[in-house]
């Protein structure tokens, strides 16, 4: 759909190739100073009942409407229970364009591109694995440990309570084969420490196996999934290593919120 309305706004323009010159004959920097020029041009012509508007209608920007005390609670508990060796990071709003997709396989549609020649992060794992990429590049030898709390933003549509945007505490493990095991014993300690006493199930059956490239797992409270993980190919991918390993995983702190925020935060 996506393709034949740009078909239809080409045509309209009196420029059938229209989409092929912009994405194939313009290079990225003169692509940049074409985008900001046409939204320079927009956003002098919005006046500001229009900008309040456009806040108060469009749930990509909205505020959540979770209170932020059980959000921070969550983090805190997630940070607690993190495994010794891991690392924190406080991510960048934004990842290089075409992070998504040419990762994790995701369409291009479902992300929010800039101008600039970046997008708006929609799965941390996704640039964690780009950092973890960039450490092994200099020394295979290390194990990196990455974890991070972060808003992702999806263009995907959303129905009440869930929003476009939605928190995610994750964690990026990058190892040599015959690390495995350990590799995934940690991530799954961590899922049953923050968890605490709160009843709860890892399931260890295959999942997606079109975006897994190994073993993986799943963690549920009452029946609703909360977090996975698995193993993927993006390092092995990025550094050209067929022995390049790493996990991946992720828990909703939003779905955690509304779950009641039962944690090791709630029970210590």
């Amino acid at each position: 759909m996506t393709d034949e309305i740009a078909a239809r706004v080409a045509r309209d323009a009196g420029v059938d190739d229209l989409v092929d010159i912009l994405s194939e004959r313009v290079d990225g920097p003169d692509l940049a100073s074409l985008l900001l020029a046409v939204f320079r041009r927009r956003a002098a012509r919005r006046t500001p009942s229009q900008v309040l508007e456009r806040y108060q209608s469009d749930p990509f920007v909205r505020p959540s409407s979770l209170a932020p005390a059980a959000l921070d609670a969550i983090v805190a508990a997630a940070v607690a229970a993190l495994p010794p060796g891991f690392e924190r990071l406080e991510l960048s709003p934004v990842c290089p364009l075409g992070t998504s997709s040419v990762l994790g396989g995701i369409s291009q549609d479902r992300v929010v591109a800039t101008a600039r020649g970046t997008e708006v992060v929609s799965d941390p794992t996704n640039v964690l694995a780009l950092e973890c990429a960039v450490r092994r590049r200099g020394d295979r030898t290390t194990t990196v440990r990455l974890a991070a709390a972060h808003r992702a933003l999806r263009a995907t549509p959303t129905e009440e309570p869930f929003t476009p945007h939605f928190g995610l505490f994750t964690l990026c493990t990058a190892a040599r084969a015959g690390d495995e095991d350990s590799m995934l014993a940690e991530h799954v300690t961590f899922y049953a420490r923050l968890l605490g006493d709160t009843s709860h199930d890892i399931d260890r059956s295959p999942r997606k196996q079109a975006y897994y490239s190994g073993a993986t797992f799943g963690v549920s409270v009452d029946g609703v999934e909360i977090a996975e993980g698995g193993f993927v190919d993006w390092t092995s991918t990025l550094l050209g290593d067929a022995k390049e390993r790493l996990l991946i995983s992720g828990v909703g702190l939003d779905m955690l919120a509304r779950l009641g925020g039962r944690t090791t935060a709630r029970n210590r």
